[in-house]
């Protein structure tokens, strides 16, 4: 059975708090934070032992079950408190429409997460929305130039976002690696991070003269500037890759496919030059 305190005293219709089973309760599969640190786990259960838990967590109506509940903000307190092999939890259940969107939002303002932790959710954010970059900056009380810094973090190889999420990296580096516009040098430079330490000016000074392995200038045709063509066939690829990830509407392929008729009609004009 559950119990339930009036939060503001005798305004029953407040919010309350519930004394709810820990077996009802799980994680949101949406949450930020993927990873637990457990020691500091440790820590905040023989806190919760000692003192109680003084900040109930937030709940809402579990959508794959409407008898159970999903952590909208709380997580490491559930967490700790199942260390402590307790039946129950205080708990706020709050079920308006926004509250996966809360979720999102209260994780990225409260929670320390990582780097690639913050870039992901994010992109998810803006995503599920539809939000534009302005529009999620506000929500995020973060400026827009943080929110494409972000981004762009999320648009990282997957090798070097594996490993970040493993590992405590400043996001200043990830930041930089991201401005980097050539995928190759990012991965070249986080190899040479694997081996020496590696600065926000490494990889400033990298994006001005290439490097390779560690420290060694890129010859021959890696190290030159890319012709206008080569630069516009550049992003073609790296747009083609993108595609590849999105699905299509009947609309959007109708589109492709007449940017692949121009891009027909421009090899047929470029090899009848090269005829004459």
């Amino acid at each position: 059975m559950t119990n339930k305190t009036a939060l503001f005293g005798a305004l029953d219709d407040g919010p309350t708090i519930s004394d709810l089973a820990v077996s009802d309760i799980r994680p949101d599969p949406d949450q930020p934070r993927k990873t637990f640190a457990e020691d500091t786990l440790q820590d905040l259960a023989s806190s919760i032992e000692q003192h109680g838990l003084f900040q109930p967590i937030i709940v809402r109506i579990d959508p794959e079950n409407a008898a159970k509940f999903l952590i909208t903000a709380g997580e490491r307190r559930f967490r700790a408190v199942q260390i402590l092999k307790r039946p129950t939890i205080s708990a706020i259940v709050r079920n308006d429409d926004n509250a996966p969107v809360v979720a999102i939002i209260e994780n990225l303002q409260r929670v320390d997460l990582s780097p690639i932790e913050e870039a992901e959710a994010v992109s998810r954010l803006i995503d599920d929305q539809g939000l534009n970059q302005t529009t999620a900056a506000k929500l995020l009380g973060k400026n827009r130039q943080t929110i494409n810094r972000l981004l762009k973090v999320q648009q990282l190889p997957a090798a070097i976002r594996a490993e970040a999420a493993e590992k405590d990296i400043s996001k200043s580096i990830l930041i930089e690696l991201a401005q980097l516009p050539d995928e190759a040098l990012q991965l070249k430079l986080w190899q040479r991070g694997r081996e020496e330490n590696l600065t926000v000016k490494d990889i400033r000074d990298a994006s001005k003269r290439p490097v390779n392995g560690a420290s060694e200038p890129l010859k021959g045709t890696e190290a030159r500037r890319l012709s206008p063509s080569e630069a516009a066939i550049l992003k073609l690829s790296k747009a083609a890759d993108a595609l590849q990830k999105q699905p299509l509407t009947e609309a959007n392929r109708a589109e492709v496919h007449a940017i692949i008729n121009r891009l027909n009609a421009i090899t047929i004009a470029a090899a009848e030059l090269e005829d004459v």
